[in-house]
């Protein structure tokens, strides 16, 4: 078993949920990293699945196609050894025998990142909800006549 300080309340979990379109063949998975405060490592478990199965969902998409949210399993689950603060370590990956280029490739631009791209839907094809896209556009209309 890992090593898992006394005083541990927190764990990470990577659970892996597939976004199923009606008739199509190949479907998208989501990897979503969550937060888990637990005791232990099983109470950890427990609760990682109990989210992934609370997280299951169906809808409708922009073309009418049914869309099925389906918790499949946890890829991933880990304690994290700090106390959660500014700058504590989540989790870390270890990447030997890179290259410069391979390094320049990791590291982003600020434009690049999740958090400074414009709210719309990515992939308009299949999985995003035709109810948070309809909201969209109304607000995105009334911001261009005000």
């Amino acid at each position: 078993m890992a090593y898992i300080p006394k005083d541990a309340q927190w764990y990470v979990a990577d659970l892996v949920e597939e976004i199923r379109v009606t008739g199509r063949k190949r479907q998208t998975v989501w990897i979503n990293t969550i937060l888990i405060r637990a005791g232990s490592p099983s109470k950890a478990y427990k609760k990682a699945l109990k989210f992934g199965k609370d997280g299951e969902t169906k809808y409708k998409n922009l073309y009418g196609q049914m869309v099925h949210c389906r918790f499949r399993g946890i890829a991933e689950l880990n304690i994290i050894h700090d106390e959660l603060g500014d700058g504590c370590e989540i989790f870390y990956r270890s990447k030997p025998s890179m290259t410069e280029k391979g390094i320049q490739r990791l590291v982003g631009q600020k434009s690049d990142f999740a958090v400074f791209r414009p709210i719309e839907p990515q992939n308009k094809k299949n999985h995003f909800p035709a109810n948070i896209a309809v909201n969209l556009a109304k607000k995105r209309k009334a911001e261009q006549s005000a």
